[in-house]
């Protein structure tokens, strides 16, 4: 996920979001969350494979995904979370399947998942996760 200037041009191939006015404030937290190996997993699991394995989305799947509830999180947390996705964030861009052999975005993962008391699922996801990757792109082989 990425934020884009309003000025960008889009054509169908990708999907936009803009945030209703009460979320304004939480623009990043927000794009953090929908980063996390979870956000991740909601769009693979609501996609579908494609000719060459790519991944297929419909406005449906994208409406039928979550994201983890920012509002369950105290002033303490979000500053974490905050802090760790700058720190991220300025990395170069990695493939999924690199993001989930990296430290730093394990660490990132592993805060965001504490806060939300899920932290136990970390490795369970992160299997998921590339399992349903590799399934998609081996269609491609």
């Amino acid at each position: 996920w990425a934020i884009l200037p309003k000025s960008v041009v889009v054509n169908q191939r990708l999907t936009v979001f803009s945030l209703k006015s009460e979320y304004k404030s939480k623009r990043l937290l927000i794009h953090a969350l929908l980063n996390t190996y979870f956000g991740q997993f909601m769009i693979e699991a609501t996609g579908f494979g494609r000719g060459l394995g790519v991944l297929d989305t419909t406005k449906e799947g994208i409406l039928d995904s979550v994201i983890l509830d920012f509002n369950q999180l105290d002033n303490t947390a979000i500053e974490e979370i905050l802090e760790q996705w700058n720190e991220i964030s300025q990395k170069s861009n990695l493939n999924t399947l690199e993001q989930l052999s990296d430290p730093e975005w394990r660490r990132f993962n592993k805060c965001v998942l504490k806060h939300f008391e899920l932290e136990d699922c970390l490795e369970d996801l992160i299997k998921c996760l590339k399992d349903s990757i590799k399934m998609r792109k081996s269609v491609s082989s």
